[in-house]
């Protein structure tokens, strides 16, 4: 008979004693075609990131409502990286005006759409005090809709791998 396995080694801190997790392997590639009509909801953030690093897909998205975290995603705190964004997404305008000083307004890349006189910008919000805000920074009675422009780790350099020369983004 074969002796039986010891149990997993503890380590001992200060603090507490523990278990070494248990290793997990993460797949190495995932279907960025199956569920792809509603990849911001049904992918988590690790299949989101392979499919934008991998295939350019997934990459950005621009929400209505709530904040980038709140659907697995990242704001965008780069100036190139946010007009990259705009472009994927097919927005009207692609050069982002800075904010540094305006609270109350969404963390990071966000396109402001004016009902009153129709104009459109996008914006990117840098203010350390906006962190964690989105969407709900909109002023629906005043016609003022900000809507965050949300990417994944991997859309820090853009274009990836197929799409042209990647630039790392700090």
């Amino acid at each position: 008979t074969t002796p039986a396995a010891p149990p997993p080694a503890t380590t001992t801190t200060a603090r507490a004693t523990t278990t070494p997790p248990r290793a997990t392997r993460a797949p190495s590639t995932f279907d960025c075609m199956h569920g792809f009509a509603d990849w911001v909801h049904l992918w988590g953030l690790g299949q989101k990131d392979w499919c934008c690093q991998h295939f350019g897909r997934a990459c950005f998205h621009r929400i209505e409502a709530g904040t980038c975290l709140a659907i697995g995603m990242l704001p965008i705190l780069n100036s190139s990286v946010c007009q990259a964004a705009a472009q994927d997404l097919s927005l009207d305008c692609h050069v982002p005006q800075i904010s540094r000083d305006i609270v109350d307004r969404p963390e990071g890349c966000y396109s402001f759409h004016h009902m009153q006189d129709g104009s459109r910008t996008l914006w990117i919000n840098l203010d350390p005090s906006s962190r964690g805000k989105g969407a709900e920074t909109s002023k629906p009675s005043l016609g003022e809709f900000r809507q965050p422009i949300c990417g994944v780790p991997a859309a820090r350099s853009w274009p990836h791998q197929g799409t042209g020369t990647t630039t790392p983004i700090p």
